[in-house]
């Protein structure tokens, strides 16, 4: 990869000087193709503290090579290559074209979060650090349809000293960081942006409906996971945010040729959706039904020989501690991406139960649970005591009835070959449609009318 560092002394005298010994035809063209637009203050020095690099005085002579991507359009992220020791590290980006990119730290833990405007990492290759890091190998993967992001965990508390970019022969964008030296706090700030600036996206994919049918029951599909957000991860790759949203198409698909109900879907690609939006758009659609898929993972002993499928529905006490601890892991997804207001305000779920409408709701709940329940057992292999309870975020909905499956278990080689099947897809799609279908008829005028 290319890069030029040039240092100066004096803006006016010898910069010019050590350019033009080194550019003969720096009379003719811009002498520069870097541009910083923008760089951190630095904090307070110390001994132990590393200087900020200085921006170039020929910012403003940067052409501009290509106009930024509009919504929709890709932006290959071609390489990523980090530089890093215990104490600074540069991440530097070789995109296709010119776009805008951002960068910021979040804590809790400590982690580098680089945002782009049409960022795509299809096909991406990595140049990573080794031995001592500052930064860990990042995570990456769409944020929103238009945005992509990367997310690198950090040793320790870490600042955004500059993003730079150049665009002579390739687009290249070096985001340095360096560690907050002891005793001084790391803020996270605004991002430091290179690029055209445009306002940031709003995390959260539009949701995909069929065709509007008047009077119909609503059937919000919750596909898990999604974009940055991968789920679990086998050691073979196969990601839980490919598999349940194989199903929720299926299903999707299978109810609209049913038209007993309207089904939508949270997100219908690869799209980041952040768990209170999924919870909100069960009520902006004022849904009949709420349905979230995942595939669940165990790390205990004999894990590998632990399969089959559950159903959840809301509880202020969880069905084991196996359950609440995934409950735990699923709330966090959110914070795990990288996804601002993530820790935002989460009501206990014994006070939710306490509401009149919350209560029939959850018995509600509980009745679907059961037609789901003896639906899948006709299809897939089901855990021990399937029908379950935890008190996981998105199935805190006051006015929906709402369950949480997990197709099965993505550390067992038996259960990730049938979630991968596409005949076992269809074959649950069609089990879970059944019991829409049973629950609708049991219900008809609440399902009617919401």
């Amino acid at each position: 990869m290319r890069k030029t560092r040039t240092r100066f002394v004096s803006y006016a005298a010898l910069g010019l000087l050590a350019f033009a010994s080194t550019h003969p035809c720096a009379v003719a063209q811009a002498p520069f193709t870097t541009d910083v637009i923008k760089v951190s203050p630095a904090p307070k020095q110390s001994a132990n503290d590393v200087a900020p690099p200085q921006s170039s005085p020929w910012a403003s002579l940067a052409p501009q090579l290509a106009a930024p991507p509009q919504p929709g359009d890709d932006v290959a992220v071609r390489h990523i290559d980090l530089r890093s020791d215990g104490r600074r590290a540069e991440i530097v980006l070789t995109l296709a074209r010119r776009t805008v990119v951002s960068a910021f730290v979040l804590d809790n833990p400590q982690r580098v979060v680089i945002d782009g405007d049409g960022f795509q990492f299809e096909g991406t290759t990595e140049n990573l650090a080794r031995g001592r890091s500052l930064l860990k190998a990042p995570r990456f993967g769409a944020l929103t349809p238009s945005t992509g992001r990367l997310l690198f965990d950090a040793a320790g508390p870490v600042r955004v000293v500059s993003v730079v970019g150049t665009t002579r022969d390739a687009v290249h964008v070096t985001i340095t960081v360096a560690q907050v030296p002891r005793g001084q706090s790391a803020e996270s700030g605004a991002p430091l942006v290179w690029g055209t600036a445009a306002p940031p996206p709003s995390p959260g994919a539009p949701l995909a409906s069929s065709a509007n049918r008047a009077g119909l029951p609503i059937v919000l599909i919750d596909p898990g996971h999604g974009g940055i957000d991968p789920g679990a991860v086998t050691d073979q790759g196969v990601l839980e945010k490919d598999v349940v949203l194989a199903v929720s198409l299926r299903l999707r698909a299978l109810l609209d040729a049913r038209g007993r109900v309207q089904p939508i879907l949270t997100r219908e690609g690869d799209e980041t959706v952040r768990l209170d939006d999924r919870v909100a758009a069960a009520r902006a659609h004022k849904a009949n039904l709420f349905i979230s898929l995942h595939a669940d993972t165990y790390a205990g002993q004999g894990s590998t020989a632990v399969r089959g499928g559950s159903v959840y529905v809301l509880g202020a006490q969880a069905s084991n501690a196996a359950a609440r601890a995934l409950a735990d892991k699923e709330n966090t997804a959110d914070a795990r991406a990288g996804i601002a207001g993530a820790d935002g305000p989460d009501l206990a779920v014994d006070s939710i139960l306490a509401d009149l409408t919350m209560r029939e709701t959850n018995a509600l709940s509980h009745t679907l649970q059961g037609a789901l329940v003896q639906n899948l057992r006709r299809s897939i292999l089901l855990a021990r005591e399937p029908a379950r309870a935890a008190a996981f975020r998105v199935l805190k909905q006051a006015e929906t009835p709402a369950v949480l499956i997990e197709l099965g278990y993505m550390s067992n080689s038996q259960d990730v070959a049938l979630l991968q099947s596409p005949e076992w897809q269809s074959a649950v799609a069609a089990r879970i449609a059944d019991a829409v279908d049973i629950f609708v008829s049991q219900k008809p005028g609440q399902a009617a009318q919401r």
